[in-house]
């Protein structure tokens, strides 16, 4: 069995619970920094990165495309509707925003962890990268070679609070 199927493998039993945290894979700068997590934005608009919380805005629920390596994540907002991480029409820099419209990610495995991406809209495959920066942590969508690898993994997190 490939990298990627196990991977998948057990991401497809991970997945059987209801919601999930998405986290950094690996250490990225100071001691502070290990174990980010995806949380969606105060304002509700997209995705930024923080200290794992378990609140509702890094709780996110994973449905894998049946027979492919492809994904759509959604988050439900405090007033109960369901939005979707979206990155249509993306550019390299852009960030991950949220809309009632999917976009179908891609997931591989390498040695560090998962990888989620998508096609950007010059036809290039872009990735969830986690970087730091003004105003804080970010996750923006980067081409492979535009960063070291070690920030595009990341791992599902099985939620515990529900």
């Amino acid at each position: 069995m490939s990298s990627i199927q196990r991977a998948i493998s057990e991401l497809r039993t991970l997945l059987e619970s209801a919601t999930v945290s998405i986290q950094t894979v690996q250490k990225h700068g100071s001691d502070s920094d290990e174990g980010q997590a995806a949380q969606l934005s105060e304002d509700n608009s997209k995705l930024i990165s923080a200290p794992p919380n378990g609140e509702w805005n890094q709780k996110f629920t994973i449905e894998l495309i049946p027979d492919t390596f492809k994904l759509k994540i959604s988050i439900v907002l405090e007033d109960g509707t369901t939005v979707y991480v979206t990155s249509k029409d993306a550019s390299a820099g852009d960030y991950l925003l949220v809309s009632g419209e999917p976009t179908i990610y891609g997931v591989g495995a390498n040695e560090s962890g998962l990888t989620i991406s998508t096609e950007g809209k010059d036809g290039v495959e872009l990735y969830w990268t986690w970087i730091t920066g003004f105003p804080g942590p970010q996750i923006v969508l980067q081409t492979w070679e535009d960063f070291k690898k070690s920030n595009q993994a990341w791992k599902f997190v099985k939620d515990t609070t529900d």
